[in-house]
């Protein structure tokens, strides 16, 4: 499953997980230990996930929800907006 759109919110749970807005909807990311994060081919880290980044999200979705997945991989496209 792969899912690009924007971070809404970073939510503060265990696992951390990430609300996504898209062009198909909301999609709630969950990211675990392992998740690698890169961020112009360079290694990355969770605090680099914030409101207004712009991500592209790889990975399985979770217990058949088509809109919540557990990522293997984050690619950081953008990073946050300012007003």
């Amino acid at each position: 499953m792969r899912v690009e759109g924007t971070i809404t919110e970073v939510l503060e749970s265990w696992p951390p997980e990430v609300r996504v807005e898209t062009s198909d909807g909301t999609f709630y990311v969950a990211l675990r230990e392992d998740t690698e994060i890169v961020q112009g081919g360079t290694a990355g880290g969770l605090g680099d996930l914030a409101p207004g980044v712009r991500a592209r999200f790889v990975g399985q979705e979770t217990g058949g929800v088509s809109s919540a997945m557990t990522a293997d991989r984050v690619e950081i496209l953008t990073g946050p907006t300012t007003g």
